[in-house]
């Protein structure tokens, strides 16, 4: 990648097709480049070495990289005359707000994430332990490919606090919020829509004759419960 670029892992491991990366410790570095680390660069590698290159350094021109030299760079380096000229550039950077996808071309915009669950491919790795395998439609067995999810709902939680509230505290969604509160205007409203439209009574809501007082973290309340 550009010097001023991070490579993203999930972006290479789909590149490369593989499950796992991991940084070369310094001791292959220095035997694979002659190096130490820091100083390895894309000149003079050895054949059975891929070079994966980032968009972002597609079509750069004298730009400076490692001389897989202990304390030098290489300056002025250009593809075509001191590095073969790449058969394909990928997108395996960390991406930043203002950069362009390089297949629309259009700006990326950033946005704040909360992670409130994940999903991890577990491969065969448990299968294979306990045998776990089906008949494929050749009537082969094959090792069944396993992967488990999680919700935090603690995070869940938080998220929704943050996200959905004003200066007195929380707004609970309808959704999660643990009361329903009505007023009365709005069971009279469905009282009469429901007599209009022959719906029986006994599937309506009704608001109970004992006045009650709710405690809701967004403010005190005073409503009737429905039941």
């Amino acid at each position: 990648v550009r010097g001023d670029y991070d490579v993203n892992e999930a972006k290479l491991r789909a590149v490369l097709g593989c499950k796992a990366l991991a940084l070369a410790p310094a001791a292959v570095v220095k035997e694979v480049t002659g190096a130490e680390v820091g100083y390895a660069g894309p000149i003079g590698l050895p054949e059975n070495v891929r070079v994966v290159w980032d968009e972002s350094t597609a079509g750069r021109r004298n730009f400076e990289c490692g001389a897989n030299k202990t304390g030098e760079h290489s300056v002025n380096v250009n593809f075509g005359r001191d590095i073969p000229e790449p058969k394909e550039f990928f997108d395996i950077k960390v991406a930043r707000e203002g950069d362009a996808d390089p297949k629309t071309e259009k700006e990326y915009t950033v946005y704040r994430g909360s992670e409130v669950g994940n999903v991890f491919t577990l491969y065969t790795k448990f299968s294979d332990s306990f045998g776990f395998k089906f008949m494929d439609k050749d009537g082969k067995e094959k090792p069944v490919y396993m992967g488990c999810y999680g919700i935090g709902t603690t995070r869940v939680l938080g998220v929704l606090a943050e996200v959905f509230h004003d200066e007195h505290g929380v707004l609970w969604p309808e959704n999660v919020a643990t009361k329903n509160c009505r007023s009365r205007e709005w069971i009279a409203s469905l009282k009469t829509e429901s007599t209009a439209l022959s719906v029986p009574a006994w599937r309506m809501p009704i608001s109970s004759e004992c006045q009650r007082e709710l405690w809701c973290p967004r403010r005190r309340l005073q409503t009737r419960v429905l039941r």
